[in-house]
């Protein structure tokens, strides 16, 4: 039996997608991760969290993965989960010894019905697992995000 309810969800989100115009959508995610690159690049002026990708024209608006190396960055994302539903992506491929076996790796999803309050959401709520487990990371890293998101065109968003 073919997977027609999966066929059906495609037609609905492609339906979304021509309803608000590709153009607006592709906006949307860069716009969102630029925000997240922005509060990543916070976070690692006093830490060691950084982009996996550093050449921001190399950089997917899907997704971005976060590298800490040396850091155990699970605990983080099971306090992100246990404390506030909110799911992070796990290390794809860092399954080498340098990445502690992909620990040390986390993911934002950042496109599809993503909206601003919610990566604002999410961000905040990943600022506060740092502090609450006690992880060096920078300041600010939130508003950096909301003022890369105010200098995106309000159509994008």
């Amino acid at each position: 039996t073919a997977p027609t309810h999966l066929l059906f969800a495609q037609r609905a989100a492609l339906d979304m997608i021509v309803e608000e115009s590709p153009e607006v959508v592709w906006s949307r995610h860069a716009a969102l991760a630029r925000a997240v690159w922005a509060a990543v690049t916070a976070w690692g002026t006093d830490g060691p969290m950084r982009c996996n990708i550093d050449d921001t024209a190399c950089r997917s608006h899907a997704v971005t993965t976060i590298r800490a190396d040396g850091h155990d960055m699970a605990r983080m994302r099971r306090w992100c989960e246990d404390q506030a539903g909110l799911t992070l992506g796990l290390g794809l491929g860092f399954d080498l010894p340098e990445y502690m076996g992909g620990k040390s790796v986390f993911r934002i999803g950042h496109m599809g019905h993503m909206n601003p309050p919610m990566l604002l959401g999410a961000l905040a709520t990943i600022d506060t697992a740092f502090k609450a487990l006690g992880l060096a990371h920078g300041g600010g890293a939130v508003e950096r995000a909301a003022e890369s998101l105010s200098k995106a065109s309000s159509q994008a968003l």
